[in-house]
């Protein structure tokens, strides 16, 4: 591959591939630790409700493994996700790390690198791309991609010149269309599987003899102009660590009205009874998602926002008819993933807003509650394993032992 020529888009390819810029402070390899046994839940989770265990995919390699991963990580919607750019990063990025190591002893030693290095590029390429992009295409297909690319070549051990070269051919690639998500049927988890899959074929590529496009960004065939990148920022923005942007979706419904309902139920457990009526405003971005026309109760804030109500518990959402006919849904200039939500009653009305949805201070005894609660009612007795393993890996323990109950775990 030429010289890179010092464009915007070039530059953060370098940056991206330089490791010793990479954050492995404490306070990040303590979220990484969360981060990943988020991951794993989900992932044991699924693992635990197939009926077959394995498929044509799992046993098909590092790069099947890497797509069998990503479905079963992202099956029933409850991984992490990045709300700075809306992506949904640990089920690509774990579940690339996660098909090398089992399969290549020697990638072990590079577990913790490869993971930091997989969020950061996620983060830092979606958000060169902009929002425009994210308004046309899957993000997390497309920036996650390039993320799979950074931590597949991380973890094979390649060089700063061959993780260029990956990031190039995954580049070259990308393509993850939005009407995946919207359709609100499980389709944007296969968008996680096929990043993984491209981001691993051009981390091996990259030193198998493929030739990577040399100018990938510019000129109107370029992925700025082909992609809709019209939103990226000024470059001294980037790179972004990722690591300190993802957060977890803690609430049994999607992403979306994680806020509505943590508003209902702070407002349910101050007795507005009985109830006259709920107004739930929501981001104008986030309506046309949540009018329960597609996917079921998952994705219909309304009756999210009665169960809310009826079970004073983010955590516990049953459907309910009751209080139905008493909520509206506005849509409103908020933020996505904000709510606000105002219960009336006979002695007055009272207003709740969350700007953000919960999940992204680790800190929080709230949110810590909160994860603990849907790790267990996940998988149960299997957390105190799940807890070990990740603390064992970001730590650093890469042992033949630890990779046996890993493989146990995850049925592979």
């Amino acid at each position: 591959m030429a010289d890179i020529v010092e464009t915007r888009g070039n530059i953060l390819i370098l940056e991206l591939s330089d490791l010793s810029t990479l954050d492995r402070t404490n306070e990040s390899l303590k979220r990484l630790e969360i981060l990943l046994i988020d991951y794993l839940v989900c992932t044991v989770n699924a693992s635990n409700n197939l009926r077959v265990k394995s498929s044509i995919l799992s046993d098909d390699g590092v790069i099947g493994k890497g797509a069998w991963l990503a479905l079963q990580s992202s099956e029933g919607d409850r991984d992490d996700i990045d709300w700075t750019v809306g992506t949904h990063p640990g089920s690509v990025v774990w579940s690339t790390v996660f098909s090398i190591c089992l399969l290549h002893e020697n990638a072990r030693e590079n577990f913790k690198d490869a993971a930091l290095v997989g969020f950061r590029t996620n983060a830092s390429i979606a958000t060169f791309l902009g929002v425009d992009h994210r308004t046309k295409w899957h993000v997390t297909g497309t920036a996650g991609a390039f993320a799979a690319a950074s931590a597949a070549s991380v973890a094979f051990g390649h060089s700063d010149k061959a993780h260029r070269k990956a990031l190039q051919l995954a580049g070259a690639n990308i393509g993850a269309s939005t009407l995946a998500p919207r359709q609100r049927n499980g389709a944007a988890g296969f968008n996680r599987s096929s990043a993984t899959a491209l981001g691993i074929t051009s981390g091996m590529a990259a030193v198998g003899g493929a030739v990577a496009v040399e100018d990938l960004w510019d000129g109107p065939y370029g992925l700025l102009a082909m992609f809709s990148a019209s939103g990226f920022p000024d470059h001294s923005s980037l790179p972004v660590n990722g690591v300190s942007t993802t957060s977890l979706r803690l609430f049994p419904i999607t992403g979306f009205a994680q806020s509505a309902v943590l508003a209902t139920a702070r407002l349910a457990q101050r007795n507005f009874e009985p109830l006259e009526s709920l107004v739930v405003n929501v981001a104008e971005g986030a309506m046309s998602w949540l009018d329960g026309g597609a996917g079921g109760f998952w994705w219909d804030v309304k009756a999210a926002v009665a169960a809310a109500w009826a079970s004073k518990d983010p955590m516990s959402l049953t459907f309910t008819n009751e209080y139905l006919d008493r909520i509206s849904v506005i849509a409103s200039p908020l933020p996505v993933g904000a709510a606000s939500v105002t219960a009336k009653s006979a002695s007055g009305h009272e207003i709740e807003t969350v700007f953000a949805p919960p999940g992204a201070d680790f800190d929080d005894p709230s949110v810590v509650e909160w994860m603990n609660t849907k790790w267990r009612a996940m998988i149960g007795a299997q957390l105190s394993e799940v807890q070990e393993i990740s603390k064992a890996l970001v730590a650093g323990s890469h042992s033949p032992e630890l990779w046996d109950r890993i493989k146990r775990l995850m049925n592979h």
